[in-house]
């Protein structure tokens, strides 16, 4: 009886063992495209690459840590950002507009997803005082450039806490250690800096994002 136990109890830990060790599978679908290429790539970093039947695809690897890749398709101008973990995810897009692909099953792209969205409203509150600068500039007038500038620095002032509230509000994801990544040049006082990291939970100091923050 304990013979048996002792296998079962193996057995239970070999299946759990390769659960944790086991990679990303990304099965994607792009309506449209009936044969091709798809690429798939991190910043500086693995590339992996498959063809397209039917318009159909599946890439297979695995990352040390979930991190952004960009997705590429054969003759499709654009790509699509997607945080790649190791998990099973799915891609579905349409060739004539890459912007509404879909991605599910990574947690981590879905918080991407949400900061998209806020970025996209963000975005909308500065238009007014870039259109204005815009067209300053055309008209080479430096005093309403000037004008135009101040007030845009002054929209982005006010949204800086808004990103700061959404980072700590996901601040167990490594995405929001990316995104806090991608803006830390921004920040003129490296005290604030400093705060923005510490928000981040303990679990994310050994990622490569958090790792380069604190360099930064």
């Amino acid at each position: 009886m304990k013979k048996i136990l002792t296998i079962a109890i193996a057995g239970i830990m070999m299946l759990s063992g390769q659960a944790f060790g086991q990679g990303f599978t990304l099965k994607g679908k792009v309506s449209g495209v009936d044969e091709g290429k798809v690429t798939l790539q991190a910043r500086g970093g693995s590339k992996y690459a498959t063809g397209i039947e039917n318009g159909e695809f599946i890439l297979k690897g695995k990352v040390k840590e979930a991190s952004l890749h960009t997705i590429r398709i054969e003759g499709i101008r654009g790509s699509v950002q997607v945080f790649v973990e190791n998990a099973q995810m799915t891609f579905t897009a349409n060739k004539d507009d890459l912007r509404n692909a879909k991605v599910s099953g990574s947690k981590s792209h879905d918080v991407l997803a949400k900061y998209q969205e806020l970025q996209m409203k963000l975005s909308e509150e500065t238009m007014p005082a870039s259109k204005a600068f815009s067209e300053a500039r055309k008209a080479k007038d430096e005093a309403k450039m000037d004008k135009a500038m101040k007030e845009y620095e002054a929209v982005k002032a006010k949204q800086e806490p808004v990103i700061e509230a959404f980072i700590k509000e996901n601040n167990k994801s490594i995405t929001s250690a990316y995104i806090l990544s991608s803006m830390a040049r921004n920040y003129k006082d490296p005290n604030k800096l400093e705060a923005a990291i510490n928000s981040l939970d303990k679990s994310l100091d050994e990622s490569t994002y958090v790792v380069n923050l604190k360099k930064t």
